[in-house]
């Protein structure tokens, strides 16, 4: 799992300290879920404008989807944003999302 451009690479089964290799990886997968979630969405509007018309069932499975990662964009981005994200990091939620905001994918 690479963050390149966000956070230094680092394999967190070689941390000496359990406490900070859990840690890191709870902040890797906050970024992860972000990045994966705005991906998605992107992609299910994508599917919208392009596709062609939906039965009912795949509209409202499409609708679910789109909550579903709205929901997990949603939560990645508190949890960044949040106090607990500088405690198991250091790092600056607001820049960090920043960041990720600017990525292209």
């Amino acid at each position: 799992l690479s963050m390149t451009n966000v956070l230094p690479e680092q394999d967190i089964r070689d941390e000496a300290d359990p406490w900070r290799a859990l840690a890191n990886a709870v902040v890797m997968q906050a970024v992860k879920d972000y990045r994966d979630s705005r991906a998605m969405l992107r992609k299910l509007k994508r599917e919208m404008t392009v596709g062609e018309a939906l039965s009912k069932d795949a509209a409202a499975l499409m609708k679910k989807r789109i909550l579903d990662n709205q929901a997990m964009l949603s939560e990645a981005r508190s949890f960044i944003l949040s106090d607990n994200f500088s405690l198991y990091s250091g790092l600056d939620g607001i820049a960090l999302l920043q960041r990720l905001e600017c990525e292209k994918r």
